[in-house]
């Protein structure tokens, strides 16, 4: 069966319907600053629901799994066929970058301060996973590895696509274990900071120098905390 993208007025009202071909469990959407909807590895118009762009052929592959956007229309998609984190222009689709080994078990987050962007995903069945954080630039951050053994042990790997606090500062990662026994099922959320919000507080002294039109030499102390 066929599934479609819907959109609807805040009343209630149904706008309009589009054919997502094959797809059968279509992943959440994303909508851009400007509107644009983006779903799996394509965008669509917010008032015909048209399509504006496809980037599959580029990627090699689509997605099943929720985007993200940017504050500045990047849409970040992970490419599940090629276990790869791609940043596409929003407005036709083009790939700014791509980098591989990201896993293919969760989408990516953006934070609201558009420095970071951060997946959850493990290199393959059977295989604790990890979190990994890219700048906004394709540039690879930190990666946490998650607890556990390879199969047949029970490990730890992402089970949910992260969300970040309002002020873009930490993000909330959740997972869950493998090959628990049913009386035993439990899970874990992590918090993890991504950034410092905290104001810089300094003092300058003195706050100006004059010298001469010929030439001069002096200094200033600036005292900040680490």
């Amino acid at each position: 069966v066929s599934a479609h993208l819907y959109a609807f007025s805040l009343d209630g009202a149904q706008r309009w319907t589009s054919s997502l071909g094959g797809s059968s469990r279509p992943p959440q959407v994303s909508v851009a600053p400007n509107g644009t909807i983006s779903l799996g590895v394509a965008a669509f118009e917010p008032s015909s629901g048209a399509v504006m762009w496809s980037a599959y052929s580029a990627l090699g592959s689509g997605s099943s799994l929720p985007t993200d956007t940017g504050p500045d229309g990047t849409v970040y998609v992970l490419a599940e066929y090629q276990s790869a984190l791609a940043a596409l222009n929003g407005q036709n689709g083009a790939v700014r970058w791509r980098v591989t080994g990201v896993g293919f078990e969760q989408g990516p987050v953006v934070s609201p301060l558009n420095d970071v962007v951060v997946v959850g995903g493990r290199d393959n069945y059977g295989l604790p996973g990890f979190f990994k954080a890219f700048s906004t630039s394709g540039q690879s951050l930190w990666r946490i590895d998650l607890p556990g053994e390879p199969y047949p042990g029970m490990f730890e790997y992402p089970f949910e696509r992260g969300r970040f606090s309002p002020d873009g500062a930490t993000v909330y990662m959740g997972t869950t274990i493998s090959g628990e026994p049913a009386d035993n099922v439990h899970c874990f959320l992590y918090a993890l900071q991504t950034a410092n919000t905290q104001p810089c507080s300094y003092s300058i002294n003195p706050l100006n120098k004059t010298f001469t039109s010929s030439e001069g030499q002096g200094s200033v102390k600036v005292t900040a905390p680490n």
